[in-house]
């Protein structure tokens, strides 16, 4: 049994602050908004705000950059005709700002006359401002220096996280460790990285990254992890020929049957990449620790049978032989993504605790499996007096 997701349209309300002042930027001079979140590279979503703003705006923004901030909110609803239904926040924070161009102001603040006055109102520009979340940044900012003593990883993890609203997968063992010490001066994901250095949290790598309503410390096998917000933590994507009918459902389907989400994507939206060159770089890696200890893993990757083995040796640190496996799914995360766009879907879905099954057409049944979501890019493009939103985002196949 299945039900279809309604289609979501959205609304924003900006404003630029400096000190006790507060400009509104009209909602008509906005003019597209795009949210990026990189989970494999970054450990957080930058988003990119497209104005048509007063010059005299403008200016103030680019002087005041070090100090100034935009306080952004987004709106989802469902319209039913002029009606906006089941309105909520889809998010609502304060950002700190950069200008990606070159920035220039008009030193003419004060003009000589109404003329000048009048024509500097009616003057406007046409920027795009890039936006952090200040709380987010605030939040990984957070330095801990600690000696942990008889404590297993996870509880120095939770501590040291415990001002976030984290999902966190469950780590493979509980191992008590008789002191771990978290250096000075490290940010959070820093100190992750550190951490899981000393004593590692997953047998595969694992992915850090904050979103706006939770963070996530995730391993990169492709495991569901359950939030008590949502409904089910599968998404199964059918990939299908355009000629197939239910690839004109622009949203996605609840199938209570399977218990996961259903989204039908035309081929024509899909770019499927595969590195077939990677395998002509090495086949195998060992790790060798300070004691001359030696462990290798052969790499999951597309290859030729032709190709004589070549080996890739790091070393490893702290007698932690299972980081190997973090470098092993390093080299592995790149060699099949499937890139994909889909219009009209609830975007806050698509997110990296999930898991991700792929049905190909029968040509590509090889690439059928389990996927690790690897980038997302919301792309809300103004239509009227609201947005809509194309979402585009890769798909990293599990090597099992």
């Amino acid at each position: 049994m299945s039900s279809t997701i309604q289609a979501f349209r959205y609304a924003l309300e900006a404003s630029f602050l400096i000190d006790s002042e507060n400009a509104t930027i009209l909602t008509g001079s906005i003019q597209n908004l795009v949210c990026k979140y990189d989970y494999e590279s970054k450990h957080m979503p930058i988003i990119y705000l497209s104005l048509r703003i007063a010059d005299r705006l403008y200016d103030s923004m680019v002087r005041n950059i070090d100090k100034g901030s935009i306080s952004l909110t987004l709106y989802k609803f469902i319209q039913n005709e002029s009606i906006m239904v089941q309105k909520e926040i889809y998010f609502r924070s304060l950002f700190s700002y950069f200008i990606p161009q070159q920035m220039t102001f008009d030193d003419e603040t004060k003009p000589k006359n109404d003329v000048l006055q009048a024509d500097k109102d009616r003057a406007y520009k046409t920027c795009t401002i890039g936006l952090f979340d200040m709380t987010l940044v605030n939040n990984n900012a957070r330095y801990i220096n600690l000696l942990f003593r008889n404590s297993d990883m996870l509880s120095i993890v939770h501590y040291c996280t415990s001002h976030m609203n984290m999902v966190i997968e469950p780590f493979k063992d509980h191992e008590k460790l008789d002191f771990c010490f978290t250096p000075p001066n490290l940010t959070i994901n820093k100190l992750l990285q550190y951490l899981n250095s000393v004593h590692s949290f997953y047998n595969t790598g694992f992915r850090y990254f904050n979103e706006f309503k939770r963070s996530y410390l995730l391993s990169t096998s492709g495991n569901p992890v359950n939030v008590s917000d949502e409904n089910y933590d599968t998404v199964i994507l059918r990939i299908m020929d355009s000629q197939e009918y239910a690839t004109k459902i622009m949203s996605m389907e609840i199938d209570r049957t399977q218990r996961a989400y259903i989204m039908y994507i035309d081929m024509e939206y899909v770019d499927l990449r595969i590195d077939h060159l990677k395998d002509k770089q090495y086949q195998k890696i060992i790790g060798v620790d300070t004691m001359g200890e030696t462990i290798e893993r052969d790499l999951n990757i597309p290859t030729h049978e032709e190709n004589t083995e070549k080996i890739w040796y790091d070393r490893i640190m702290n007698g932690n032989m299972s980081y190997i496996n973090t470098i092993k799914d390093n080299i592995e995360s790149s060699s099949v993504i499937l890139n994909i766009v889909k219009g009209e879907i609830d975007s806050s879905i698509i997110s990296p605790n999930k898991e991700y099954l792929i049905k190909n057409p029968d040509n590509y049944k090889e690439y059928n499996g389990r996927y690790i979501l690897a980038y997302k890019r919301e792309l809300f493009v103004r239509q009227s007096d609201t947005f809509a939103l194309n979402t585009v985002f890769g798909l990293r196949r599990i090597m099992d």
